[in-house]
């Protein structure tokens, strides 16, 4: 059966088990790095998936054991963080209010994982409050896959680019193991000794 996993490396295998929360089938060994530690026997196809789950779909902790029923608790974040475990999220785990998209006339590759925001942003913490106009969304889905990771996580991702050169920085010195920061890291590396 095919995984649902979008980094599956196991083809060849036959057996899947459903996703907790879309109930696509998932390989056991492609749901690895995509579980919470206290319940390995739940499967999630995807970073979203297991995002969803822990903003809206996950009870709270000893709920079930004691047969209480999960309440939502009053929270005093930002009206953005409440609103985005409401709706749900994209594949990189960025709330679906915030919309993003490549940065028109700009031929790089790069700009496939660093958009625009259509609104720019402040962060809900933190010291610098000034609006952000752009997000990496390796720097998304790497913040809000993490199993500890809360609903407001997706802000560590949002950055303020003004040319393709910063991106290509940000990409080599933070996401050397994509074949992006790869291809960057290397063409840097040809450009220096070439000089």
């Amino acid at each position: 059966m095919k995984c649902a996993s979008i980094d599956c490396s196991c083809e060849e295998l036959t057996a899947t088990d459903p996703c907790v929360v879309c109930g696509r089938g998932v390989h056991h060994i492609c749901s690895n790095e995509l579980y919470d530690s206290g319940a390995l026997s739940e499967r999630f196809c995807s970073a979203s998936c297991l995002y969803q789950y822990k903003t809206v779909t996950s009870p709270p902790s000893g709920a079930l054991e004691s047969g209480f029923e999960a309440q939502e608790m009053p929270s005093s974040s930002s009206q953005v963080s409440q609103s985005s475990t409401s709706s749900g999220v994209d594949v990189y785990g960025i709330p679906l209010e915030i919309i993003h998209f490549r940065q028109q006339n700009s031929r790089h590759e790069v700009w496939e994982m660093a958009h625009r925001l259509a609104t720019p942003v402040s962060k809900t913490t933190g010291q610098d409050m000034e609006p952000f106009t752009h997000i990496c969304l390796l720097c998304a889905q790497q913040l809000t896959c993490n199993t500890f990771a809360g609903p407001s996580a997706w802000e560590g991702a949002v950055h303020r680019w003004s040319n393709t050169s910063n991106v290509k920085s940000h990409m080599i010195s933070l996401h050397d193991d994509h074949p992006l920061g790869m291809a960057e890291a290397s063409l840097k590396l040809k450009t220096a000794t070439r000089h």
